[in-house]
């Protein structure tokens, strides 16, 4: 078994997002996904080049069709270690998606299985931290090809994979109703499905046919909210597109896209009202910098200044003209006192559903929501507004790839923080904010 970064020269800690290409029975990490009449075939490469900031993986295990009257193993032991080979790749820390052809969607199924159900805190912030899947023809409901697979144990032994693809088979049907369970306990994952609609040409055991449709329509759909897609090929090459402007692969991309581009919920962020706002100093573009600087790793910055400067202007405009950067949410909290801080956690924890509405033991529920926010791998935006020091935030700041934005009238804060001065308006851009704000039209005399 093996799992293979297919950019290694790229900081995988800046990766925002991993994703996994897993095959299915007679297919390997490379053919699989390999359209041989191109040069520039192998389409993993053309997704990590599309998408810079992805991390592309594929997996590697025994379902070789030269191995299929071999003792390969069954599937929750393929399942536990797929889960090892990618704990120990590190790929349990940020968001995860998975292409997979074929068994490969069993496969993927099975683990996640694994994960849920066998108690081990390794291996759960995989299954948490999935937030899509693309099926290629899987057999959710077994296969034609399964079924002759079945047949054949008769004459010649099959492995347990292999039998496994048998129609209706009860192991997969097992998997797959816990699967509909694992979608609605974790929302944020998304399916994406595609069906083949020709037949293949196949050898099996040294027999030539003309197998029908080896994943049927029915089959190949997981019953998800998305509709499961006809493609216009077979069961073989349908995971092989040509160029970037087959369907397939145009539907993975913007599947892709839309869960990257996604923002997440806006917790007591205030509306911005008027296009009274002038960036005289570029302030939200060094905000910005700042904050890309260290990556996916957490950052906090502090906007000071006098009061009255506009600190509490800049964090807004910059919460809702980047809030796609934040998959996981934005929060603003009243941090002007201790006071109002724990009540702005409480009615974070409260809509999050992570404590009792009529719970108010305030230190309980701060370490709950701070411990969840740590947990979570999708970025978030906290702004603390009118916070005085370090002192009055402390038990309040979560570690993790978030971004935290405090605004202060103290310019004093030691490190990590990054101080950011907000400066008076330029004259010109003072007189140009005055007009806007009162209008008035001028007369010559």
């Amino acid at each position: 078994m093996s799992l293979t970064n297919r950019f290694p020269d790229r900081d995988s800690t800046k990766a925002t997002v991993n994703v996994v290409f897993v095959h299915g029975l007679g297919g390997d990490e490379l053919d699989t996904w390999t359209d041989k009449s191109s040069t520039d075939g192998f389409w993993p490469k053309w997704l990590g080049a599309d998408f810079p900031n992805l991390g592309i993986w594929t997996l590697g295990y025994a379902a070789n069709a030269t191995k299929w009257t071999q003792d390969t193993m069954l599937l929750a032991d393929q399942g536990i270690s797929i889960l090892n080979e990618l704990y120990v790749n590190d790929l349990d820390k940020k968001p995860l998606i998975f292409i997979a052809h074929s068994l490969g969607g069993i496969i993927v199924k099975e683990f996640l299985h694994q994960a849920v159900s066998l108690g081990d805190t390794t291996f759960k912030p995989i299954a948490d931290n999935t937030r899509g899947i693309v099926f290629i023809a899987t057999p959710h409901l077994g296969s034609i090809g399964g079924n002759l697979l079945a047949m054949a144990d008769h004459f010649l032994r099959t492995n347990e994979t292999a039998k496994a693809l048998a129609l209706h088979n009860d192991q997969l049907r097992d998997i797959h109703q816990f699967f509909k369970g694992y979608l609605k306990d974790h929302p944020k994952v998304d399916c994406l499905s595609f069906s083949e609609t020709c037949p293949v040409a196949a050898e099996i055991f040294g027999l030539k046919f003309r197998g029908g449709i080896i994943v049927d329509p029915t089959s190949a759909d997981p019953q998800t909210n998305r509709t499961c897609v006809p493609i216009q090929a077979d069961h073989i090459s349908i995971c092989k597109p040509r160029s970037r402007e087959d369907s397939l692969y145009k539907s993975i991309k913007k599947f892709i896209q839309e869960y990257l581009g996604k923002p997440g919920e806006a917790f007591k962020v205030p509306i911005i009202r008027g296009p009274d706002f002038i960036d005289s100093n570029d302030v939200l573009k060094q905000l910005k910098s700042n904050f890309n600087s260290l990556g996916s790793q957490g950052c906090l910055i502090v906007l000071t200044g006098a009061d009255g400067i506009g600190k509490t202007r800049i964090a807004l405009e910059y919460s809702h003209g980047h809030k796609k950067d934040y998959r996981g949410g934005t929060c603003w909290i009243n941090a002007e006192s201790k006071e109002t801080i724990a009540g702005d956690f409480f009615e974070m924890a409260k809509k999050l559903k992570l404590c009792n509405p009529t719970d108010r033991n305030e230190p309980q529920v701060t370490g709950m929501l701070v411990t969840w926010l740590e947990e979570q791998v999708d970025p978030w935006l906290l702004i603390f507004d009118h916070a005085e020091d370090y002192m009055s935030l402390g038990g309040y700041l979560p570690r993790g790839p978030h971004h935290v934005l405090i605004t202060s009238h103290n310019d004093i804060w030691e490190p990590p923080a990054i101080v950011q001065p907000v400066l008076k308006l330029r004259r010109p851009d003072s007189i140009k904010l005055l007009t806007t704000l009162s209008p008035l039209e001028r007369r010559t005399c």
